[in-house]
């Protein structure tokens, strides 16, 4: 794809942008609210949208499947029904290949519980299991040959980051202790460093979803990249607060990253991780300088934390695509902040402030122990997307607060705020007496 000349990607940009307007569809009724208080947030920001486009599991099925695959998934995408989906999903997962007898366990118990938990993860899990059945025929044909072919199964590997590629996902197998930098932790997740408060910790069910999420949608979002038509780095770094990069804190760690014992391999594979990212970096001072670079700008910043457009996409739901003069917004109901939104998690804040906990001696050179690029919140943008999710602002921070104890919590405020009414009554009606039998007595 680095290798398509000039003249290629404006010839065939238009079949891109026409692809992505077929896997997805219109804003419906009940979204527009949200949609019109995001838009109005982003033209604030001196960006004019001139269309919305919604990818959520029904378009992507009408689009990604075989007509026979079709007929069976869309009614399960249709309906709250668990037994049905689940069981679909838990055939496929059955015949999906595994690296190893214990991981396939472990998978399929956390698919279980994110279909006993969550509409969205089903659905997602539905969508993708649908489209890899189906194979790449259903794609246009002149896409298929940018792409490349799928397998008829999906794969899972064990590895120590996890990613995906189509039809193949690798995980980590010792998913305990998962920390993430995030939006509105509750005390009960927070992680605390030496530089404080450092991340909330991940639920099971969050990383499968978000690596079955890039296998749906990262074609997409990959090819406008490379087309040109993308504009969702300028977006995030209009609709961002207080971007901040520490060259010290880099520094420090790529010292610390250097001092590793050298049998762990560990900067060779932070330079093996990191080469899809950068241009150039061959070595830790090549990546060091091109991340300098990079910290020297809003929108280079923004690349640091969140990396390119298909992980803004499946983390944040948001991506800018040009269309000519146009600005098309497409929004993703299957994200990450979604599903935080649905489940009452911790909200994500980036792709590259984590760390991982378990008892690995290598973690303590691969993961900063200060965050060298930085941003906070910004409430308006995270309000807006909460309302296109069908939520807002208040019943979420009742969810992160409470989760499913909010109906106890609320009877057992109410009992507070009953006892206290009739201790103020008591107290009242004592001191009225006290007073009457003090005025009778003079």
């Amino acid at each position: 794809m680095d290798a398509l000349n000039a003249q290629f990607r404006k010839e065939q940009s238009p079949l891109v942008f026409n692809e992505l307007c077929r896997a997805s569809r219109q804003p419906l009724s009940k979204e527009s609210d949200g949609v019109r208080e995001l838009i109005s947030l982003i033209e604030s920001k001196g960006i004019k949208i001139d269309g919305v486009k919604f990818m959520n599991a029904l378009s992507l099925a009408n689009y990604l499947t075989a007509q026979a695959t079709k007929d069976e998934i869309i009614p399960l995408l249709l309906t709250t029904n668990k037994k049905a989906s689940t069981n679909f999903i838990k055939n496929h997962l059955n015949s999906s290949v595994f690296s190893s007898d214990s991981f396939k366990y472990k998978v399929q118990k956390t698919v279980e519980q994110g279909c006993a938990r969550s509409k969205l993860f089903r659905d997602l899990f539905v969508t993708t299991f649908g489209k890899i059945s189906s194979g790449s025929s259903v794609i246009s044909a002149q896409l298929s040959t940018l792409v490349g072919g799928n397998s008829n199964h999906m794969s899972f590997k064990e590895g120590y980051w996890p990613n995906s590629k189509g039809e193949s996902i690798v995980l980590t197998c010792d998913r305990d202790n998962v920390f993430q930098n995030s939006f509105f932790h509750s005390s009960a997740t927070e992680k605390r460093t030496e530089t404080g408060t450092f991340a909330a910790l991940f639920d099971d069910i969050y990383i499968p979803y978000h690596e079955m999420g890039h296998s749906s949608s990262a074609i997409f979002f990959g090819l406008t990249t490379c087309f040109d038509i993308d504009d969702t780095i300028r977006l995030i770094t209009a609709l961002s607060n207080n971007l901040t990069f520490d060259e010290e804190a880099l520094n420090e760690f790529l010292e610390h990253l250097k001092a590793a014992p050298q049998e762990m391999n560990v900067r060779e594979r932070y330079i093996r991780s990191l080469k899809v990212i950068y241009d150039h970096g061959q070595s830790l001072d090549e990546l060091k300088a091109e991340i300098a670079q990079l910290g020297a700008s809003n929108e280079g910043i923004v690349r640091l934390l969140h990396l390119n457009s298909v992980e803004i996409f499946q983390i944040l739901g948001l991506a800018l695509v040009k269309n000519g003069d146009e600005n098309i917004l497409f929004i993703n109901p299957l994200c990450d902040l979604a599903l935080a939104s649905e489940q009452g998690l911790p909200i994500r804040a980036d792709h590259v402030g984590f760390a991982l906990n378990p008892e690995k001696k290598e973690y303590s050179f691969l993961l900063p122990k200060k965050l060298f690029v930085n941003h906070s919140i910004n409430l308006d943008f995270y309000g807006a997307m909460l309302k296109v999710f069908g939520s807002s602002m208040q019943q979420y921070m009742m969810k992160i607060m409470y989760g499913d104890n909010l109906p106890h919590a609320l009877m057992m405020e109410w009992g507070l705020v009953k006892t206290c009414i009739v201790l103020q009554y008591l107290y009242n009606m004592l001191h009225t007496q006290a007073s009457t039998a003090i005025v009778q007595q003079n």
